[in-house]
C-alpha cells in the first residue's frame, strides 16, 4: 500500500486584526504547524507561491541556516518557524532568528561542556536560555507575559529544571487562589513553553506531564449592564449631536440590536401606523417584520426627522454624508459626559441598549408578550429572565415595596 507523501499547505483563519497564517505540513499525528503570523495581502501573495519550495522540518532549520559556514541552530521549535517565515518571505525573519538562537546556542555550548542543564534553576534558564529567544521573535511577549513569571519565581524560580514535575506546578496552581481558570490555563501554556524549549535543547528529557484545568479553555465575559430610567435621561441629556440622542433613543426605545439601528431606513418608519421595521436584521423568520414605536422613540425620532427636512427615505443616521457603522465611540463618551459611570467599572456598552429596554419593561409591567413580540423574538419568555432582564438593586427594592404586609387584624 503506498504512503501519500507529505506536502506543505497555506491555511488562514480571519480574526479581528486581519488573517492569521499557518505554514502546515503533513497530517495526523504526523502533522507540523508553523506561525506565520498576521500577513499583507503581498506577503500572503508570496508565501502562497514559495510554499512548495519549503523543505521537510528535519532539513529546513539545516538548509536555511548553511550560510558561510555557519553551524546550524538547534533544532527547536521557534528556530523552524523563524526559518519558515525567513524562507516564505524575505528572509528578514530568518535573520534576525539566526542572531537569536546564536546567542542561545553559544549559552547552551557553554552550560553542556560544563554539564549544569540539570543544575539550573528554572528562573535562571527562563532569563538566560529561553528568555532571549522567546522574547526578540515576540517582543510584546516578554511585558506580557512578565507578571505570571514573577509569580512563578516567587515559588519554582529556585528549583532546578531537573526537578520541576507535576506534583510541584499542582501545588503552586493552588496556591493561587484568586485565579480564575483562565488564568491558570494562560500561566500553564507559558511554563509549559519553556519546559518544551528546554526538552528540546537537552535541559531535559521532556516536560514533566500537566493536569486538564477545568474551565480552563473558557472565556468568562461579564453580563452587560442596564440603566435605569432616570440613567437614560442622563445620556440622552449627553449626546454629542441631537442624531446621536436620536439614535441613542431608538435604540433603548425599541430594544435593537446595535446592527439594527445603524441600517435603518426613513422608508422603514411608519408615522401614520406609529410603527418602525428592521429589515433583514432579525435573528429568526419568525420575528415580526413591523412593530409600535414607543413613546420614547417617536418622540426623539420625530425631532430628528423634522430637522432632516421631513425625508421619505435614505439613512436615519448619517455621519460626514455616509450611514452609521458604528455607535460605540459615541455611546461611550456619553455615558462618560453624563457621569453615570465616573469610575468606568460598570460594563455598559451598546447592546446595553437591548438590556435596558426589556429591564425598563419588566418595572413598569409590560405583558412579557408584548417585550418579547416588541424586541423581535420568537423563542420562549426564558430568554426575558436569563439574558435581557438585569434589574438594579434599587429597581428591585422598589418593586418589592409592593409587597403585601399579611398584617393580622
Amino acid at each position: 500500500m503506498s504512503t501519500r507523501t507529505p506536502t506543505w499547505k497555506l491555511q488562514r483563519a480571519r480574526r479581528p486584526q486581519g488573517f492569521y497564517y499557518q505554514a502546515v505540513w503533513g497530517s495526523g499525528k504526523g502533522r507540523r504547524a508553523y506561525t506565520l503570523g498576521y500577513l499583507t495581502e503581498e506577503e500572503a501573495e508570496r508565501a502562497d507561491r514559495n510554499i512548495s519550495s519549503l523543505p521537510d522540518p528535519d532539513r529546513l532549520v539545516t538548509t536555511s541556516w548553511n550560510r558561510e559556514g555557519a553551524a546550524p541552530p538547534p533544532p527547536s521549535k521557534t528556530a523552524i518557524t523563524a526559518a519558515v517565515k525567513g524562507w516564505l518571505l524575505d528572509r528578514s525573519a530568518e535573520i534576525l532568528a539566526e542572531v537569536i538562537a546564536e546567542k542561545a546556542r553559544t549559552e547552551a555550548s557553554r552550560l553542556e561542556a560544563k554539564g549544569e542543564y540539570g543544575e539550573m534553576t528554572l528562573q535562571a534558564f527562563v532569563e538566560r536560555i529561553y528568555g532571549p529567544v522567546r522574547w526578540t521573535e515576540h517582543p510584546k511577549s516578554e511585558e506580557r507575559e512578565k507578571w505570571q513569571w514573577n509569580r512563578i519565581y516567587d515559588h519554582l524560580g529556585a528549583v532546578k529544571v531537573k526537578n520541576l514535575n507535576l506534583h510541584r506546578w499542582t501545588m503552586f496552581l493552588m496556591s493561587q487562589g484568586t485565579w480564575s481558570p483562565r488564568s491558570k490555563q494562560i500561566c500553564q501554556v507559558i511554563y509549559r513553553g519553556a519546559l518544551k524549549y528546554a526538552a528540546e535543547i537537552g535541559a531535559i528529557p521532556e516536560p514533566h506531564p500537566f493536569r486538564s484545568i477545568k474551565g480552563g479553555n473558557k472565556r468568562y465575559t461579564p453580563p452587560g449592564e442596564s440603566l435605569s430610567a432616570e440613567e437614560v435621561a442622563l445620556v440622552l441629556e449627553a449626546a454629542s449631536t441631537p442624531m446621536h440622542r436620536a439614535l441613542f433613543a431608538t435604540a433603548i426605545g425599541q430594544g435593537t440590536r446595535p446592527g439594527e439601528v445603524t441600517t435603518l431606513d426613513w422608508s422603514d418608519v411608519d408615522w401614520e401606523g406609529v410603527r418602525i421595521r428592521f429589515r433583514g436584521a432579525g435573528k429568526n423568520l419568525q420575528a415580526r417584520e413591523w412593530v409600535p414605536l414607543t413613546p420614547l422613540t417617536r418622540r426623539e425620532l420625530e425631532r430628528h426627522w423634522l430637522d432632516m427636512g421631513e425625508p421619505e427615505e435614505g439613512p436615519v443616521f448619517m455621519w460626514k454624508g455616509k450611514p452609521f457603522k458604528s455607535w460605540r465611540g459615541s455611546w461611550k463618551t456619553a455615558i462618560k459626559n453624563s457621569g453615570i459611570d465616573p469610575d468606568g467599572t460598570r460594563r455598559l456598552m451598546p447592546y446595553s441598549a437591548r438590556y435596558t429596554y426589556a429591564t425598563l419593561a419588566a418595572v413598569a409591567g409590560v405583558p412579557r408578550a408584548a417585550v418579547r413580540a416588541g424586541m423581535r423574538h420568537s423563542t420562549s419568555s426564558r430568554i426575558l429572565e436569563t439574558v435581557y432582564e438585569r434589574l438594579q438593586d434599587e429597581q428591585v427594592a422598589n418593586a418589592l415595596e409592593a409587597f403585601p404586609a399579611c398584617d393580622i387584624a
